[in-house]
């Protein structure tokens, strides 16, 4: 064995790990080599080998040291280490690219010599093995087959998409994913690799460092390979002060070798000097670009972001960087987050040029779209927030944020019906049911917030109560009702919907008190509460529309029953019988009518203004009899197939209310009414879409779209749809009908948008690119038709009327 003399300890605070011989060295000469130049700091020392250590984590994710600081995403990696001998091993045999072997290893009858060899400490605290141990009890490791040689790339931390902003999101704003890359190695594994390979210069040195090192000078590479498996040891013992230094160094001697600075960066990090490092970061872009390495540009411009989300001037250049390349998803990711960062920091009229910009590269885009309604909103602009809304609900009709943002909309900023805004929260309720629950906190949040800004509005109050209530939060909704007692016109929904809510938790004697003062004030004042606002409040599922005396004394009826109180219970219900009309005297008025008139025609007009009267007032089961003679009378009559349908979709009776349409479709057919026939398919398909299925509303809606073929709304939805499905060719069918109507009646800002969003679609479609071409030039945008012709050019290098029309163009722009 070597002598002892001379030998510094070993950190205290780190085992040491054993050093690998390289299977080609035989044992005996293994021992008479020489030791290897020493770093210029005591770091390392010979030791004897022990037992094989796990390969030390990379020093860029997980050595995170107590004065350091960490700020990487964690992120595993993924690092080959050899696997663990528990015993003693024969002598290396040639190293063979086949499985591990399955039988235990034989014990070597001879010990093997001491080797000299500088020590890697492992990263993980461990059992402290005596540092002077004899080597003939250490176990030599089986060699593991040499991995075919890497290619540098960055980091895999710089690969990761900088972080959304913290503000509520029902959706991920970048929304298009990341481009699947194949992995390379990075920076850390490319040390972890070269610590391991220390002996005779570049022959035994890992692959990994004579790729990165390959275009070096022969005499330079030798150092440099040198200098990084030190600069790994100071990591590993968290001397960053010596890794600096021997990375400079580094730099020095091989200023081209980009990797060291990668490594100096991080290591700024690490010690907390995040400017440092990203002004070397930017450095190391602008030298990436020159050198033709864009992804790894990309890579390093994204780490900065990571460091300093709202640096908008690296943003920028990220953007510019991503559009010069081409890169259509990732530059409509970076657009959508240079947005957010601007309405973060209140530069409203910035973050609505980068949206509009992202708009007109991909207008099908509904995170894209959703944010800039959002942007609208924050400026003020709440009309255009609401129409940017209902486009997305016209893409896709299941959509909760903007389905959520327009409510809150409602409620807060615009003139709009009680009735109307309680309809969409009926429809929030509807999709938060079973898995829709997993959007509950996202919804909580958003209406949470409009709380804190409008402390005072009822509205705001009584629908969180609701989403409350549906996600079977019973204290925290009956807290948001008590809040929006205070306004009288919310004070009947409220006191009812707490009522249901305590009848829930099983406290009927103050459900009964609630549902009393409810129905005082009802008969106090009949116009207390509008019919229409009663008729679209959030209902149980099963529970009946009706008058609201008749609701609130039937819910109080039952309360009564379950507290025992039979006699009050009977008492309310003789009392809602009483109070209802009588059956007989809509039978006498049915009777009446038909009497008075022989003529059908006559009469069913009367039974329909008899409807009319019946619904107004709210007596929807006595309208409900007149229908039902109706159709007795007059089974082809659509008048009375249309007001069923009606009445059965607003009691969320959806599969009679479709049953109705569909009726009323076929017998419109007959009589010729094909737009009214393609009404009522339209109504199906919105219906189906309602409940989530997607394929039977696109079949109603295509049928529909077949009988009205200008309707270009109509049109836009079976877009929509198609696109939702990701049938772009069939979407292009349609979207060209769009696109030609606006072409062919020369309403030039609509043609614009429908040809962009046709050839967004179909980039093959050559016509689209023409009658662009031609509606920019009907008005004397010469030179945005020349673009379009140059485009057209680029993908159909063939086309005559490319070079036609450039030519047409460049003689009129002469003039």
């Amino acid at each position: 064995p070597s002598p002892k003399t001379n030998v510094p300890p070993p950190p205290t605070d780190m085992p040491t790990v054993e050093q690998r011989i390289p299977s080609n060295v035989p044992e005996n000469k293994a021992a008479s080599q020489p030791a290897p130049r020493q770093p210029s700091t005591p770091l390392e020392q010979p030791a004897p080998q022990e037992a094989q250590a796990p390969v030390v984590p990379s020093w860029l994710t997980d050595d995170s040291k107590p004065n350091t600081t960490n700020i990487l995403p964690d992120q595993e990696q993924t690092y080959q280490a050899p696997p663990q001998v528990a015993q003693p091993v024969q002598p290396p045999q040639p190293v063979q690219p086949v499985q591990p072997p399955s039988q235990p290893l034989q014990p070597v009858p001879q010990p093997v010599q001491q080797v000299q060899q500088p020590v890697q400490p492992a990263q993980q605290p461990m059992q402290q093995p005596d540092p002077f141990a004899r080597t003939s009890t250490a176990p030599m490791p089986a060699p593991a087959p040499v991995a075919p040689p890497p290619t540098y790339q960055a980091p895999p931390a710089l690969q990761a998409p900088p972080t959304a902003y913290a503000e509520p999101q029902l959706i991920v704003p970048n929304a298009p994913a990341p481009r699947v890359e194949e992995r390379k190695p990075g920076i850390e594994e490319l040390l972890s690799q070269m610590a391991g390979s220390r002996a005779d210069g570049l022959n035994h040195a890992a692959d990994a460092v004579l790729t990165s090192t390959a275009m070096l000078p022969e005499n330079v590479r030798v150092q440099v390979i040198r200098s990084m498996q030190d600069i790994q040891r100071y990591i590993n013992h968290g001397l960053l002060n010596s890794a600096t230094e021997e990375c400079l160094r580094v730099i020095d001697i091989a200023p081209q070798y980009l990797d060291v600075h990668q490594i100096l960066c991080e290591i700024y990090v690490r010690e907390g000097k995040i400017e440092q490092a990203i002004t070397k970061y930017a450095i190391l872009v602008d030298t990436y670009i020159v050198n033709g390495r864009i992804d790894d540009a990309v890579a390093t411009y994204r780490r900065i972001l990571q460091l300093d989300p709202n640096n908008l001037t690296y943003r920028m250049r990220l953007i510019n960087l991503l559009s010069s390349q081409g890169h259509k998803e990732d530059l409509l990711r970076e657009r959508t987050m240079a947005a957010e960062s601007y309405l973060r920091l209140g530069y409203m009229d910035r973050a609505m040029t980068e949206l509009e910009q992202a708009l007109q590269e991909s207008p099908t885009s509904v995170p894209t779209r959703l944010n800039y309604a959002l942007a609208l909103q924050k400026l003020g602009r709440n009309q255009q927030a609401v129409a940017e809304y209902q486009r997305v609900l016209q893409i896709d009709p299941r959509n909760i944020t903007a389905l959520v943002r327009w409510h809150i909309s409602m409620i807060t900023s615009l003139s709009t019906p009680r009735s109307t805004a309680l309809e969409v929260l009926t429809r929030i309720r509807w999709q938060l049911r079973g898995e829709g629950q997993k959007l509950a906190d996202a919804i909580l949040r958003e209406y949470n917030q409009s709380s804190d800004i409008y402390p005072n509005n009822a509205d705001v109050h009584y629908s969180l109560g609701q989403i409350y209530h549906q996600c079977g939060q019973f204290d925290r909704a009956i807290d948001e009702y008590t809040l929006a007692l205070r306004d009288s016109s919310v004070e009947i929904l409220a006191r009812v919907s707490a009522a249901q809510a305590l009848l829930t938790q099983g406290k009927p004697e103050a459900a009964i008190q609630q549902l009393e003062q409810a129905l005082q004030q009802v008969r106090r004042s009949p116009h207390a509460i509008d019919p229409a606002t009663w008729a679209a409040r959030p209902r149980e599922e099963g529970e009946e529309h009706q008058a609201p005396e008749v609701e609130i004394s039937l819910q109080l009826a039952k309360a009564y029953g379950r507290t025992g109180r039979q006699e009050q219970m009977d008492a309310m219900l003789r009392q809602v019988k009483q109070g209802r009309p009588a059956h007989n005297e809509v039978s006498s008025s049915i009777a009446e009518i038909s009497s008075r008139h022989g003529d059908v025609n006559t009469t069913l007009q009367e039974y329909a203004d008899l409807v009319r009267h019946y619904r107004q007032s709210r007596q929807i089961d006595n309208a409900l009899n007149v229908l039902n003679e109706m159709v007795r009378l007059a089974p082809q009559d659509p008048r009375a197939h249309t007001e069923l349908a009606d009445i059965y979709v607003s009691r969320g009776l959806l599969d009679e209310g479709m049953a109705e349409l569909r009726l009323l479709a076929d017998i419109d057919l007959r009589l010729g009414r094909m737009e009214e026939a393609a009404e009522a398919l339209q109504k199906v398909g919105n219906i189906y879409a309602e409940m989530g299925n997607t394929e039977e509303a696109l079949a109603n809606l295509v049928r529909a779209v077949e009988l009205k073929t200008d309707s270009i709304d109509m049109l836009r939805e079976v877009v929509g749809f198609y696109l939702q499905l990701g049938r772009n060719q069939d979407a292009a069918r349609y979207q060209s009908r769009i696109a030609r109507h606006y072409f062919e009646t020369q309403q030039v800002k609509e043609a614009v948008a429908a040809l962009q969003q046709l050839i967004t679609i179909d980039r093959s479609d050559y016509e689209a690119y023409d009658m662009l071409g031609q509606t920019y030039q009907s008005v004397g945008e010469y030179e945005q038709a020349s673009r379009v012709y140059r485009n057209l050019a680029k993908v159909n290098p063939g086309s005559s009327i490319a070079r036609e029309r450039l030519t047409t163009l460049q003689e009129l722009r002469a003039r």
